[in-house]
């Protein structure tokens, strides 16, 4: 490809800078949000120790309607080949070849929190909305910015913006599209990475819509059982296509997915003990880990175009 590295398109919606908003040289924060968002330091740890620890422990995701969820872990796979649609051989400096690829561009719709000068300072704003007990997430590739929220849905994003202003704080819905790369370097054919692609991103909107339209609702309720059985079938083809995937790539891009699958497990056992409890604080981990899911695709994705 002509260019070394995919950048992503972002447009922003609502004004660049809203009431509230301090901007000071290069970054800009918004006002703190009122003593309501600082929940209880359980809920969040909890769930960052299941994070942690539950991706070997945790064999199923339960919901209220007892519908069983498996949260899959690694696992060693045996490459398939597909007719007709042989495996890339590695080129002459060692990499997988590239294959030619249909991947369609996503839009997400970020409650940006701020734009800071530095990552030290990116940083101390994710450690801030930790502390109020909210999502957090960073995109070190776009000037150090740092989110609160994300929705597949524009509308819906502003509902959760105008929520959250209400508590105290200021944040504007800013529109990130992900790329779409025609060709990727990988040791396998270009259907393993049509279909892992098609999979997580629909598996990405799934549950960023759903925690963020929870969290839209007064008094939210357990998943339905109609909701609980679409997210199994989805969850279950998400795992094979990541299956596929592992066995194509090398040890640097592996890696990457097994952080994928942490986050992605981090988001289901989250929504495990919201079931549990109802407690807005997993929905809010749940679109914590889906933001880190999404810039570390992002970053797989990067990796395979070199």
């Amino acid at each position: 490809m002509d260019s070394g590295r995919m950048e992503w398109e972002d447009k922003f919606e609502g004004p660049e800078l809203l009431d509230g908003v301090e901007e000071h040289g290069n970054s800009y924060r918004p006002r703190s949000p009122s003593s309501w968002w600082k929940v209880a330091g359980t809920v969040t740890g909890a769930v960052v120790t299941g994070a942690l620890f539950g991706f070997v422990i945790l064999s199923f995701f339960k919901t209220g309607a007892d519908t069983q969820i498996p949260v899959h872990t690694n696992q060693q796979t045996v490459s398939i080949n597909k007719e007709g649609n042989e495996p890339s051989n590695p080129d002459a400096s060692g990499l997988a070849a590239p294959v030619s690829v249909s991947i369609q561009p996503q839009s997400y719709y970020m409650l940006q929190y701020g734009v800071f000068s530095s990552a030290d300072r990116a940083e101390q704003a994710v450690k801030e909305l930790q502390q109020y007990g909210i999502a957090a997430g960073r995109d070190n590739d776009q000037e150090n910015r740092v989110y609160a929220g994300v929705s597949p849905d524009r509308e819906q994003a502003k509902l959760l913006s105008g929520q959250l202003k209400t508590q105290g704080m200021e944040l504007y819905v800013r529109e990130v599209t992900t790329p779409a790369p025609t060709a990727l370097r990988f040791n396998g054919t270009s259907d393993d990475l049509n279909q892992y692609f098609a999979v997580s991103d629909e598996l990405i909107a799934s549950l960023t819509q759903t925690s963020a339209s929870l969290l839209g609702q007064d008094n939210p309720g357990a998943l339905s059982n109609k909701e609980t059985t679409a997210l199994i079938n989805l969850h279950q083809k998400w795992t094979e296509s990541v299956k596929l995937l592992q066995t194509g790539l090398g040890s640097q891009e592996a890696n990457r997915v097994e952080t994928l699958e942490k986050s992605m497990n981090s988001a289901l056992s989250a929504l495990t003990e919201y079931n549990k409890n109802s407690s807005k604080g997993h929905l809010w981990e749940v679109q914590s880990s889906m933001m880190k899911y999404i810039m570390e695709q992002k970053q797989l994705m990067n990796s395979l175009e070199k």
